[in-house]
């Protein structure tokens, strides 16, 4: 017998196993069933509508716009110069910048005449006269013999004005009282190399002089006990000095030891 022409939608149903045959049924009649209804769009179209973004209702009134830039932060009541309970405070006085320290080259090591380094008000004829002045009185005098120590009454100490000087510009940084019974001889070293000299009993006759033998910090100073004529100065500029006081007019401030300078020139 011949064989007869079949459909390629029946090759396909035969090919088919009895569940996909069963579902392809179902999708035909639901399509037959939305035409019947008048509804025309296909399958695809309602899935391109679904895939369409929905509109929701006040999302954009909700949504927070993002800041564009960072908002300034606030300043402490401190910044704002206010105190706790937000009153003004006065304002505080501008301290000027302090001009640069020039460090002061060290002097040499030879003997530094006292009359030509002498400075401030005191003049070099000035100088001469007070050294000549001490090397004619009783600076050489050994010293009095300790006596006994007796309690004082401080209560009716008093200081006059003509018992006040000024033997350095700068602040004193060591002290010395020369220890003679007979003369009241005070020497003072301040903090940029300067020693002052004070004839306490001298009067209007020069009473003060005030030398520069050193560039540091006058360290300290002291009257040699068994040479009172010899006033010791050391520094930090790395010397010690010694003036003698009972040479008159022509005194020297003598070099007795120096240090070597380290890497920064101190």
């Amino acid at each position: 017998p011949r064989p007869t022409k079949c459909s390629s939608a029946q090759r396909m149903s035969t090919s088919l196993s009895a569940y996909e045959q069963e579902r392809l049924k179902n999708i035909a009649a639901n399509k037959a069933a939305l035409v019947a209804l008048g509804i025309e769009q296909d399958v695809a179209s309602i899935r391109t509508l679904k895939t369409q973004a929905r509109t929701v209702k006040g999302s954009a009134i909700n949504k927070k716009k993002k800041a564009s830039s960072v908002p300034p932060r606030t300043k402490s009541l401190r910044q704002q110069n206010l105190d706790t309970d937000g009153n003004a405070m006065p304002d505080k006085p501008v301290v000027a910048t302090p001009d640069p320290v020039v460090r002061q080259p060290r002097k040499p090591s030879v003997p530094l005449d006292a009359a030509k380094v002498s400075t401030g008000a005191t003049s070099a004829e000035e100088a001469a006269t007070f050294l000549a002045r001490l090397g004619e009185g009783s600076i050489r005098e050994a010293p009095a013999p300790a006596s006994r120590k007796t309690k004082m009454d401080l209560s009716s100490l008093a200081v006059a004005e003509d018992d006040i000087a000024k033997l350095v510009p700068e602040r004193i940084f060591s002290l010395a009282v020369h220890p003679s019974p007979t003369k009241l001889l005070v020497a003072a070293g301040d903090t940029w190399g300067r020693v002052g000299l004070w004839d306490v009993l001298a009067g209007d006759e020069t009473p003060v002089v005030t030398f520069e033998p050193h560039s540091r910090p006058v360290a300290g100073m002291r009257f040699a006990a068994h040479l009172p004529h010899l006033l010791l100065s050391c520094s930090h500029d790395g010397a010690v000095r010694a003036l003698d006081l009972g040479g008159g007019g022509s005194s020297a401030f003598v070099e007795l030891y120096r240090a070597p300078e380290d890497p920064d020139g101190d």
